[in-house]
């Protein structure tokens, strides 16, 4: 067997399973606050270039990243019902991820999303600091 042959099925021939985490969320109710469980799971490759498009990056030039939409892209697609394939937000859900407040479970979903990402935590923390200083 070829060395590009070896290469070829040790990669592509040994697909591994994505990376997925359960993440407690205390959410408030009408007897007090209830804690739920979501399924964070790691995106494609190519669902992943669709969260950052749609976070405004294109042809990945970071400056234009929107961290805001980054992280609510993010939750949307990498949130899920537990041991199921249905997710937790659909897209009619943006508007309102958006409007939440900074901290509680947003951010307690984002954590693990951002990080099965896999981005440059560097570009992210420059265009932040670009976007704080505007």
């Amino acid at each position: 067997m070829s060395l590009r042959n070896k290469l070829r099925s040790a990669t592509l021939g040994n697909v591994r399973a994505f990376r997925s985490t359960l993440v407690k969320v205390s959410l408030p109710n009408e007897h007090g606050v209830e804690e739920l469980e979501v399924e964070v799971r790691e995106p494609s490759v190519a669902t992943r270039a669709r969260i950052m498009k749609e976070a405004g990056v294109q042809s990945g030039d970071m400056a234009r990243l929107d961290i805001a939409r980054l992280q609510v892209e993010a939750v949307m697609v990498c949130s899920f019902v537990p041991g199921t394939s249905d997710r937790v937000f659909d897209d009619i859900d943006r508007d309102a991820l958006m409007q939440l407040p900074p901290g509680g479970w947003i951010d307690s979903l984002s954590a693990p999303a951002m990080r099965f990402l896999n981005l440059d935590e560097d570009d992210i923390k420059k265009n932040s600091a670009t976007m704080a200083s505007a």
